[in-house]
């Protein structure tokens, strides 16, 4: 079956959340390959707070993943609430898969540069 009938079975039975969960899932993954691929080559990456916040000011970042729990603490508000100044997305992501427990690893923060700093 397709067509608005369809979409309207998914949301219903609850397949919607699941669906796009793992949308979400996949996404993280994907920037948090290319987030691990760049510190193996030396490129355009930055983590730990004291760095992404240079970062920060000198306007370099593209994308930051950060970890829920980090997201929370109100010490990183300031880092976060002027992304939107440099057109810097954020991306919040979930420690429930390898990727992300992996980012745990790194400080729970990471961010994708426009260029190197």
């Amino acid at each position: 079956m397709g067509g608005r009938g369809a979409a309207n079975e998914v949301i219903s039975e609850g397949l919607a959340g699941d669906i796009l969960s793992e949308h979400a899932v996949v996404k993280e993954t994907a920037l948090l390959e290319e987030a691990w691929k760049r510190i193996s080559i030396d490129g355009p990456v930055a983590y730990g707070r004291e760095m992404i916040e240079k970062s920060l000011n000198e306007g370099a970042i593209e994308t930051l993943l950060i970890s829920a729990d980090l997201l929370r603490e109100s010490d990183w508000e300031s880092i976060v609430s002027n992304l939107s100044d440099i057109g810097a997305v954020l991306v919040q992501c979930s420690t429930d898969h390898d990727a992300g427990q992996q980012l745990l690893g790194m400080g729970g923060a990471i961010a994708l540069l426009r260029f190197k700093v």
